[in-house]
């Protein structure tokens, strides 16, 4: 998959609506991540141990249809959603030299962005308690 920081997105809408040409289409990505990939660099930032288990596509896709039809009986949104599952299937690599080169668009780092974000979960509560304090933030 391929990732941006949300700010470092805005920012290159405004570009695009200043520097870009009309009819023209920019992707705007900063880093082309494995979501292993992407779990380790968050085990990194919090501190917190990557999963360690792969499970077989078709197991995960199975589990997910399981749980969306327990979610709709219960009227509560699935936890595993059907479609990120088939979609996390794919490599979505994209290349935003386009972007970069016609634009200015320059993205910041995707380790900074992920430390903005799990700053932000920590302050609004959203990581339970008893793991919070495992997670150490650089300054």
């Amino acid at each position: 998959m391929n990732f941006v920081g949300v700010e470092e997105c805005a920012a290159g809408h405004l570009l695009a609506a200043e520097k870009g040409k009309a009819g023209e289409r920019y992707l705007l990505g900063a880093e082309n991540l494995t979501l292993k990939g992407l779990l380790d660099l968050l085990a990194q930032i919090t501190g917190l141990r990557a999963p360690g288990m792969k499970i077989p596509h078709g197991v995960a896709l199975g589990v997910a249809y399981v749980e969306s039809a327990f979610s709709r009986l219960v009227g509560k949104e699935p936890q595993i959603p059907v479609e990120g599952v088939k979609i996390a299937r794919h490599k979505m690599f994209v290349d935003a030299s386009r972007a970069q080169r016609e634009l200015g668009f320059r993205p910041g780092p995707v380790a900074a962005a992920l430390e903005r974000a799990v700053r932000w979960y920590r302050a609004n509560g959203y990581v339970l308690a008893r793991r919070a304090k495992r997670i150490k933030l650089a300054a």
